[in-house]
């Protein structure tokens, strides 16, 4: 059945937009759900053991009461209309434990894959998780729960875990899973910390990041007409049918020779720019930019048409997204090791030194100051201040402390 828009993201956008959640919230949850009805159906073949597939980790990240929820809900809530009529998705509940949510993704279904010009009955157990405010629903994923996560994103084949109860073995085949949450900065202590950094979990999040303190200008509501209503429920209901029209995309996908040749340009210039930052931390977080990369770009193809083709566009509107993103990196590493706070050492006190002096609002005593309140030992901080100095980290000016140079070298 032929689509309603040309772009389903284009289009969403413009359903989504109210004036008040950030444009880049409800773009990255539009992706979101585009992934989240694809699940494992679509894929890149890569060699003879490996596929890419279009499943992502998307973590909204802004202060209290920019929007995240509203972007998230509303952008879910179309997913859950083609779930309810095709019964076809796995969407988790954003409450939940290990334990149940491992039960939920064993859940799994079959599909036909036509695309071969054969019937070919196929299984997945893949699952949507999403959550409005990770810093609650999300409080009992430290520990073996990230793990699970971690090994989700890469859609294995299969994966097995014995039970610690009675040494049963759970497992489950061709996995596939994506999340999409909302968090302010200050959980990032939690989310980006030293273990998951390490785990790679970290490393596997796209992080969107609002930073604007603007207070934008509404119009008081009064509800809409019935005309304005009716119409509303059209756009919706046009909405609806597209992505469930993208749901039923099965097959592998395919890249133009433009779009492989764009690739091959980009990987090993990126790869040298990674591998030369100082900071293995930061190595480790940009270290899934490739694979990002291409699962964007299938996500696009899919809402732009059924044709499963990666094109030069895809990759180009992939890359421009996934930079801007990468570019909150350093100051989301920054701001998580601060958060920390005095139990996280030297590192923390460090990072949160660098971020104040960064952001030219401090002068020394206040930031000494600053330091105290927040627990850190003032002896301590002023000798952090003095060996940044030392190896020119910052510098004493007339105006004040400055950064020189890159203050990511200092990660």
């Amino acid at each position: 059945m032929a689509r309603k828009f040309p772009d389903f993201l284009t289009a969403y956008a413009e359903y989504a937009n109210d004036k008040f959640v950030p444009e880049t919230f409800n773009e990255w949850s539009g992706l979101s759900v585009i992934a989240g009805a694809l699940e494992r159906k679509v894929w890149l073949p890569w060699n003879d053991t490996y596929s890419y597939y279009p499943n992502i980790y998307v973590m909204l990240v802004a202060r209290p009461g920019v929007g995240k929820s509203v972007a998230l809900n509303k952008a879910v809530d179309l997913l859950q209309e083609v779930n309810r009529k095709t019964q076809s998705l796995n969407i988790l509940p954003s409450q939940v434990t290990e334990a149940k949510f491992i039960e939920l993704m064993g859940h799994g279904k079959t599909y036909v894959d036509r695309s071969t010009g054969r019937e070919l009955m196929l299984f997945q157990n893949a699952g949507y998780y999403f959550a409005s405010e990770a810093s609650n629903s999300l409080r009992d994923i430290f520990g073996s729960f990230i793990a699970c996560l971690t090994d989700f994103y890469d859609c294995p084949a299969t994966w097995e875990r014995a039970t610690k109860k009675d040494g049963k073995k759970i497992s489950l085949k061709n996995v596939c899973m994506n999340v999409l949450a909302g968090t302010t900065f200050d959980y990032l202590g939690k989310l980006v910390s030293d273990e998951n950094i390490q785990g790679g979990f970290a490393s596997r999040i796209l992080y969107v990041v609002h930073r604007e303190k603007l207070v934008r200008t509404q119009a008081f509501q009064m509800g809409l007409s019935p005309e304005d209503l009716a119409m509303r429920k059209s756009y919706r209901d046009a909405l609806v049918h597209d992505l469930t029209e993208i749901s039923k995309l099965c097959g592998a996908m395919k890249a133009t020779p433009e779009f492989a040749a764009a690739w091959e340009a980009w990987n090993p210039k990126f790869e040298n720019i990674r591998q030369d930052m100082q900071s293995e931390k930061l190595q480790s977080l940009l270290a899934r930019t490739n694979t990002n990369a291409i699962k964007l770009s299938m996500i696009i193809s899919a809402s732009e048409s059924d044709d499963c083709v990666l094109r030069i566009q895809h990759w180009e509107k992939a890359l421009r997204m996934l930079t801007a993103v990468n570019e909150q990196i350093p100051s989301i590493f920054r701001e998580s090791k601060a958060a920390q706070g005095p139990r996280a050492g030297g590192d923390a006190a460090t990072n949160a030194i660098l971020k104040m002096v960064e952001t030219g609002r401090a002068t020394e005593g206040a930031i000494i100051a600053k330091m105290t309140m927040n627990g850190f030992n003032e002896a301590n901080t002023k000798s952090i201040l003095n060996h940044l100095v030392t190896l020119k980290a910052i510098a004493r000016t007339e105006q004040g402390l400055q950064i020189l140079g890159d203050s990511n070298n200092h990660l």
